[in-house]
């Protein structure tokens, strides 16, 4: 249960650890199939297997959550199928034309026919809290999904959950490559998104490529900015950080990788605590160094 992907919010008060003061809260919203005539549901499930796993897992002054999403899935091709055939059938039957209007209400009522008949989608994304730093660390970076996490997360315990204020990223990165710096444990690679801040059509992605290389600076000094970079953290993690400071395309190293196996003869939840506390330790650490370079006014 490692995290592949990494973003970073802020809490405005701090959580009990306590598992006796957290699940009350977040049984209200727990997981329950989606019903035949909706198109998604989502709600809390135990972020560890088993049947009598608690919807929070625990571990020092961590905590970790877990929303599942169960989503049908209709392809549009159907709908639309359905949809002409219907409105071919009107046309003969009453020798009239359909507009867009009634055209909408039919796909309404077509998609409500099929939707019980649909197959159906799981998906997870996981919510690490830092209770001491009141941080919030999702394992997803799609908004929607997110963002759901975050609405039920506010109505389970009443706490805003915010992204951090970033500073202009990109003339950062950009200003680490021109001067060959960067922040101690971190490592500039060979991979970058170059764009030109006036224009995003004009942009150059480079893959094994030395980012100090006359041809790459001269980009640099034509106007292109550093939007995207592949960097490494104390040689634990590669990485790649956006402007938006998520981290994405997380690989761990062959020594961190070891270790989780090394645990492989133990129990689930044994190898389960492994792989968290190599997690945290590894992601905790990286997102103070991120947020003292990249956050603030």
């Amino acid at each position: 249960m490692l995290f592949k992907q990494a973003q970073l919010f802020s809490l405005n008060k701090a959580l009990p650890v306590q598992l006796s003061s957290l699940l009350p809260k977040l049984e209200p919203l727990t997981f329950r199939d989606c019903p035949p005539s909706f198109s998604s549901s989502h709600g809390w499930v135990a972020p560890t297997k088993g049947n009598d796993a608690p919807l929070v897992y625990s571990m020092g002054h961590y905590l970790l959550f877990c929303i599942q999403f169960e989503e049908k899935v209709l392809p549009a091709g159907v709908i639309k199928k359905e949809l002409e055939n219907k409105i071919s059938e009107l046309q003969q039957k009453e020798d009239r034309k359909i507009y867009s209007k009634e055209k909408k209400t039919l796909r309404d009522e077509i998609t409500m026919t099929l939707l019980p008949k649909a197959f159906t989608q799981i998906s997870q994304i996981y919510a690490c809290v830092d209770t001491k730093r009141q941080w919030l660390i999702t394992n997803s970076l799609q908004a929607d999904k997110v963002k759901s996490l975050i609405s039920a997360f506010k109505k389970c315990f009443d706490a805003d959950v915010t992204p951090l204020k970033i500073k202009k990223i990109p003339y950062i990165l950009t200003q680490w490559v021109k001067q060959n710096e960067s922040p101690e444990g971190i490592e500039i690679l060979d991979q970058c998104l170059l764009q030109d801040p006036n224009s995003v059509k004009r942009s150059i992605r480079a893959t094994s490529q030395s980012l100090l290389s006359p041809p790459m600076l001269n980009l640099i000094d034509s106007g292109l900015e550093v939007k995207q970079l592949l960097l490494s953290w104390q040689d634990a993690i590669k990485f790649t950080i956006t402007e938006q400071m998520h981290v994405k395309n997380i690989r761990y190293q062959d020594e961190l990788i070891n270790d989780v196996e090394e645990a492989a003869s133990e129990s689930a939840l044994d190898r389960f605590n492994t792989d968290f506390i190599l997690m945290v330790k590894t992601l905790d650490p990286l997102f103070a160094t991120l947020t003292e370079n990249f956050a603030g006014e």
